[in-house]
């Protein structure tokens, strides 16, 4: 994954949507998980990577996936890459695991953890959907 989204943004004349990954960390090692220097690489380009909600994306250690671990990776990547490249990438329909946002109707619990964390409606507005509708549109043209 590093060596391929390396080489991806180095040729990659638009904008691009990771949609399914974190932040890598010391105590996260997960193959799509992002480093510190791809994130700012992902956001220099305008692109968007995605928070999947699958607990091995998120904490190594649990066996659920919380909305704080989460929202801890939404704020990482916020500090990295601006705002503007973070996005949700809930893999409903992939995720085989205990979820603490078991589905759509239960989003609200995100965006109330990231009001609590301080984030401005506009700012979770662009989470939930507006960095990806912007990247979709500026990939369509």
């Amino acid at each position: 994954m590093i060596v391929q989204l390396q080489s991806l943004l180095s040729f990659q004349a638009s904008s691009c949507h990771l949609s399914n990954c974190g932040k890598s960390s010391d105590s996260i090692h997960h193959c799509r998980n992002l480093t510190d220097d791809m994130i700012e690489k992902l956001a220099n380009r305008g692109g968007v990577t995605g928070i999947n909600f699958a607990s091995g994306f998120l904490n190594e250690t649990a066996e659920l996936s919380y909305v704080k671990d989460m929202v801890k990776h939404i704020k990482h990547i916020v500090s990295i890459g601006g705002i503007g490249c973070v996005g949700l990438g809930t893999d409903f329909d992939g995720i085989s695991q205990n979820l603490e946002v078991k589905d759509a109707s239960m989003m609200q619990m995100i965006e109330k953890a990231l009001r609590h964390e301080g984030f401005r409606e506009e700012d979770i507005e662009k989470i939930f959907y507006k960095n990806v509708l912007r990247v979709v549109k500026a990939v369509l043209k």
